[in-house]
């Protein structure tokens, strides 16, 4: 095989490892019992072009440098493995995985479920009043939590976060687990 770009191998080989990555990072939001990620059809959908994107500049890095995608993959896989395993520490393996945290990060759309700005608030948004009346009693989402959100307690709405910092959906039973700086801390019921 060759070392250097060939389009005839390196391109299906491109679409091949984007299809597999595709199909287990799909498997892992919609399949798994994960919560942090929404099971929506537009997180599908930037999940999508994300993970096109990051794949897209890996072959255009390797064509512009003439180096097969093949061999930047083994490398890639080999480095990640070497870090995850810790082989490969210090100075060599710190860029590696804060690298590898970043595309993990901005490929699940770290941008739209943490730095994503508040929804908009009702204006019946219920007086705040001492909160830690509410501890221990049930409630209901009235849209996500991501982790920050709005509950209802008694037709009353509060600010709440989710005190786990795992994302809540909208109408799923809580309880009131504690209160930090004007909000009512929040776990969803198994």
């Amino acid at each position: 095989m060759t070392r250097s770009f060939s389009p005839w191998i390196d391109l299906p080989l491109a679409l091949l490892i984007y299809a597999v990555l595709l199909a287990s990072i799909l498997y892992w939001v919609h399949g798994g019992k994960q919560q942090t990620i929404e099971k929506t059809l537009k997180t599908t959908r930037g999940i999508t072009f994300r993970l096109g994107l990051v794949i897209s500049c890996l072959v255009v890095g390797c064509y512009a440098t003439n180096i097969a995608f093949w061999l930047a993959s083994v490398i890639a896989m080999l480095l990640v493995l070497a870090v995850g395993a810790g082989e490969v520490l210090g100075i060599l393996g710190l860029p590696f995985l804060g690298l590898g945290y970043l595309v993990k990060e901005f490929v699940l759309g770290f941008p739209e479920l943490v730095l994503s700005p508040p929804e908009d608030r009702p204006a019946e948004v219920a007086n705040i009043g001492c909160l830690a009346e509410f501890i221990g009693r049930h409630a209901m989402t009235t849209g996500p939590c991501r982790p920050q959100g709005e509950i209802e307690i008694d037709e009353r709405r509060f600010p709440a976060i989710s005190d786990s910092g795992v994302m809540i959906d909208a109408g799923k039973p809580l309880r009131v687990t504690g209160e930090r700086n004007g909000s009512l801390l929040v776990r969803a019921i198994e």
